[in-house]
């Protein structure tokens, strides 16, 4: 996360959720991954965030 960009995700934690969602995993699944893999993770993460990162990045060419 970069402070001046005002992102909330890394690339690597947008690739992690992006990847559960192409294996199959629910938005509940992926919300106990992320907050398993990144505890320190400064914003609260649910299903609204796997959502937004799955609406905002699913489609953009960097992700994939």
């Amino acid at each position: 996360m970069t402070m001046g960009s005002g992102r909330r995700y890394t690339d690597e934690q947008i690739m992690f959720v992006l990847g559960l969602l192409v294996e199959g995993s629910t938005r509940e699944q992926v919300v106990r991954a992320f907050t398993s893999r990144f505890p320190s993770h400064p914003y609260p993460f649910g299903p609204k965030q796997v959502k937004y990162i799955k609406q905002g990045y699913g489609k953009h060419p960097d992700y994939g």
